[in-house]
């Protein structure tokens, strides 16, 4: 009978244990849960920082097709008035209480070939100087506010860039209302650099996700941040088009729109959008917040110093950036001249109808990212033929556009294969991380932010410079071309994909030789 109880004893100990340890084990799962489900980490979810951002994209894709429509209907309505030898004064009568929007066929009727030229080569011009005014100022403002929001925290910068957007509305407001000179808009295009602009809220909103996300879910996060670039131009750029067309380019109720739409993501940031750095982490950076410059310093070395890295390394970061800077002078060049493409000849397209391409090319390029990018990843495929395949594609597309493009259904095709190019920068700056120590990624990303904006400016000066309208003597000659730009395109994309190809050889010469070793090594 003792034996019986002891046994019986024993059971009932073990079973407790075992359910003290399973309602241990509970706990422990709870716990995380619990902590998750704190006000102060889920606000950060409920409340995200990505609804800044496409506040700020969706606007600024919005405000871009109205900056390129009104330069172009109000300098091409004035070289029409002066080729007739209309006064200012009668302009409304003439295009119909200025409410007329106006294609190339209508221009050339209403005056000549040679003054639709006169008129796109004006436009071409006032959209370079601008966009330089705001990228000059830019790369400066960002050298000094980025550093200091480890300090003073991500929220004020975000904000900043909102309130500066928001100003150079008001200025835009009185330049559409007074009908004031249109080169007044280089003083909207000081003050969007001068905030920051497109670098400051982008990189600022990539710093808060990093302050509040796990390191397993941080490329998620990213991806999800950067995807936001295209939702909001499939948002913003056919809202705008389709606004133009649905109040016959009448510009006045637009500026009003982007202003509100400005001054919801300056609300939305000031007293929603939670503080993602913490007092006591901004107070320990407070000592290092004259780093940023330094970093810039140290990225430099990286690129230049055998100190810091190997001969071979070396040559593949020079070879990445020569990538970066081909792969952003494209991309910033089709930017550039994509909509005056499609709404002169050959295409003629409406505002409507460019606003849906667009809108369709934004959703590709995020099903690119979200879809086809993954999958590669899981195939294991390396990031040197990741970026050499995304060339590709838009090298075709090029190629397309330069040579046969002219029907509305082979330039949506063409726009759908060009969004292909969404699988090279994720793919770049991967493959940067795979090549630098982790200490030094801060610094080698500041080079690289760096190469993007000369990049940037290359484009904005060079293919405002080449794109011609088509004309009669277009056919006979390329140079007069709407084509050529192109052709430009394809061979710079023709240039990165050789490039890129060199990287693939490098990684190949490298597994290579490392089964080489092995074959060598004596068997134990």
């Amino acid at each position: 009978m003792k034996m019986t109880s002891m046994k019986e004893e024993n059971e009932s100990l073990l079973k407790n244990d075992d359910s003290s340890a399973d309602e241990k084990d509970e706990e422990t799962s709870i716990r995380p849960l619990r902590k998750w489900l704190l006000w102060k980490n889920i606000k950060f979810f409920v409340i995200p920082v990505e609804l800044s951002a496409f506040f700020y994209l969706f606007t600024i894709y919005f405000q871009m097709q109205f900056y390129q429509q009104y330069f172009y209907q109000r300098i091409m309505k004035q070289e029409i008035l002066d080729f007739n030898n209309i006064s200012n004064e009668q302009d409304d009568w003439y295009f119909e209480n200025d409410s007329t929007c106006l294609n190339q066929d209508a221009i050339t009727n209403m005056s000549s070939q040679a003054t639709f030229l006169k008129g796109q080569k004006e436009v071409n011009h006032l959209n370079m100087i601008s966009t330089l005014i705001s990228l000059s100022l830019s790369v400066v403002t960002s050298l000094f506010l980025i550093p200091y929001s480890d300090v003073y925290g991500r929220k004020p910068f975000i904000a900043i860039v909102f309130v500066g957007q928001a100003a150079a509305t008001v200025v835009s407001i009185f330049i559409v209302y007074f009908k004031l000179n249109m080169y007044y808009f280089c003083l909207t295009s000081a003050i969007n650099g001068i905030s920051g602009g497109f670098g400051v809220i982008l990189s600022s909103a990539a710093a808060y996700v990093t302050d509040i996300t796990p390191p397993r879910w941080l490329t998620i996060r990213m991806a999800i941040v950067s995807s936001m670039i295209f939702v909001g131009g499939a948002a913003g750029s056919p809202a705008a088009d389709k606004w133009i067309d649905a109040n016959g380019c009448d510009f006045h109720p637009m500026v009003w729109l982007i202003l509100a739409s400005f001054l919801c993501g300056l609300l939305y940031t000031v007293i929603l959008l939670p503080e993602s750095l913490s007092k006591d982490i901004k107070s320990k950076n407070h000592q290092t917040s004259r780093n940023g410059f330094r970093s810039l310093v140290q990225g430099i070395k990286i690129f230049t110093s055998l100190s810091y890295v190997d001969a071979s390394t070396l040559i593949k970061l020079w070879i990445i950036n020569a990538i970066i800077v081909l792969v952003m002078t494209d991309e910033t060049g089709g930017v550039q001249i994509i909509s005056y493409f499609l709404h002169n000849k050959p295409l003629e397209w409406g505002y409507t109808l460019i606003g849906n391409y667009l809108a369709v090319s934004s959703v590709a390029h995020i099903l690119v990212l979200f879809i086809i990018l993954p999958l590669m990843v899981l195939a294991k495929i390396s990031d040197p033929i990741i970026m050499s395949v995304g060339i590709v594609f838009v090298l075709v597309g090029d190629l397309c556009i330069a040579t046969f493009v002219s029907k509305t259904w082979e330039m949506f095709l063409v726009g759908i294969i060009i969004s292909m190019e969404a699988l090279i920068s994720p793919s770049i700056k991967s493959y940067i991380t795979r090549l630098v120590k982790k200490e030094d990624l801060g610094a080698t990303f500041s080079v690289v932010a760096a190469l993007q904006l000369i990049g940037t400016i290359i484009a904005t000066v060079v293919f405002n410079e080449i794109y011609t309208p088509e004309t009669t003597e277009s056919v006979n000659s390329l140079s007069h071309s709407p084509r050529l730009v192109y052709w430009v395109s394809a061979a710079l994309w023709g240039a990165g994909l050789i490039l890129s190809l060199v990287l693939v050889f490098f990684r190949k010469k490298k597994i290579v030789s490392r089964e080489k070793e092995v074959t060598k090594e004596p068997i134990q």
